[in-house]
């Protein structure tokens, strides 16, 4: 590699290690997001198959909607559970452990803090790669998102930015998203 990329790279690192020791950046970072008002997982809407096979732990919201179209009905609604059966036999079912993480209660935590207080989502693989990606891995899989708190969030939009620079760098591929990665472009080529 050109000793002026390894430069930009040292400078680059050493700027973000700054940050992430200062804690006015992560105040400021935090003050910049908005925390979830309402738990991400709700772990006591059951979607069950015609035989009564958990199917899913899934929203409210979403389970109502197959009893509201008459493809499911409502099997139980109280304070701890809310489940809904399917009225017709589902084109699957979770057999793989990749399959059954959609029958599994899901924590309201911060994956790496364990703290329980302002707790954002955050995308695993960020949208500006995942528009790239082929059709079937598009989808949205909730295998993708993951709760931080928002000082965990700050760290790591901190380190993910030194990633996709570093990828940046290897791949030769601008940072940011369209209009700023044209704009780069076209101030290189006037050069």
């Amino acid at each position: 590699m050109k000793q002026s990329k390894l430069d930009k790279r040292a400078r680059r690192e050493a700027k973000i290690k700054r940050r992430l020791e200062d804690e006015t950046s992560t105040e400021n970072h935090i003050k910049s997001f908005s925390a979830r008002k309402a738990p991400l997982y709700n772990n006591h809407v059951y979607l069950e198959a015609p035989d009564g096979e958990l199917l899913a732990i899934t929203d409210q919201q979403k389970a109502a909607w197959y009893v509201k179209k008459g493809l499911g009905r409502l099997v139980e609604d109280s304070e701890k559970c809310y489940r809904v059966r399917l009225n017709f036999e589902p084109a699957g079912r979770p057999n793989s452990n990749s399959e059954k993480y959609y029958t599994t209660e899901k924590e309201n935590q911060c994956v790496v803090c364990a703290s329980t207080e302002q707790l954002i989502r955050k995308n695993v693989v960020p949208r500006e790669y995942r528009k790239h990606f082929p059709t079937v891995m598009k989808t949205h899989v909730s295998h993708d998102i993951v709760l931080l708190c928002l000082k965990c969030h700050a760290r790591s939009n901190e380190l993910d930015f030194l990633k996709r620079a570093a990828l940046g760098d290897q791949y030769n591929a601008p940072l940011g998203n369209e209009n700023v990665a044209r704009a780069n472009l076209e101030s290189k080529a006037t050069f």
